[in-house]
């Protein structure tokens, strides 16, 4: 055996399982992305998950090294949609105004030998607008016309710290679901 194969071993020896497994009451098969970044702030590596399933979706567990302290960011569209990934010198992503961005952060010390849980709980990043009309006292409605302005279509996210840049350019948002949309406002 080679030199690179016991340090290959020594670092699995050191490694420690950490279950990323979200709780939320996101919908079975819908997808979100776990970053893990050390205590330097280096990106140390990033798996994509699906709700309903234990494993990440390229089934090899996250292993990290017990002892040593992480900030976790997990993102999500609350769909079955990959969230974009990110390179390892640019924290930054696109995401678009008319998804539902979830996200969560935490910083923890990984324990050996030990669970390692989450427990992530998602914000909203952005409002969703439920509009409810009652006509009872009018009678039937043909046609409604309305929007939204402004709104954000062409975002960035900064993931270590959950700020986001939005759109330089407001458009209006037609409102021809009455079910609910996502828009983007600033507050």
């Amino acid at each position: 055996m080679g030199t690179a194969d016991n340090a290959s071993r020594q670092l699995k020896a050191s490694a420690e399982s950490v279950g990323v497994n979200c709780t939320n009451t996101l919908t079975n098969g819908s997808k979100y992305r776990a970053l893990v970044y050390d205590d330097k702030g280096k990106l140390v590596v990033q798996k994509v998950y699906t709700v309903g399933k234990n494993i990440p979706d390229d089934g090899e567990d996250l292993q990290l090294n017990g002892g040593s302290t992480y900030k976790f960011i997990v993102y999500s569209y609350n769909t079955s949609e990959v969230p974009a990934a990110v390179n390892a010198t640019d924290a930054t992503t696109n995401v678009s105004g008319n998804k539902d961005l979830l996200y969560f952060t935490k910083n923890i010390t990984v324990s050996g030998g030990a669970t390692n849980d989450l427990d992530i709980v998602f914000k909203h990043k952005y409002s969703k607008v439920n509009i409810s009309i009652n006509s009872n006292d009018i009678g039937p409605i043909s046609k409604i016309q309305a929007s939204f302005t402004p709104h954000y279509v062409s975002n960035r996210i900064n993931l270590l710290t959950g700020a986001i840049e939005y759109d330089k350019t407001a458009v209006n948002l037609p409102i021809d679901n009455l079910s609910g949309d996502y828009v983007t406002i600033r507050y």
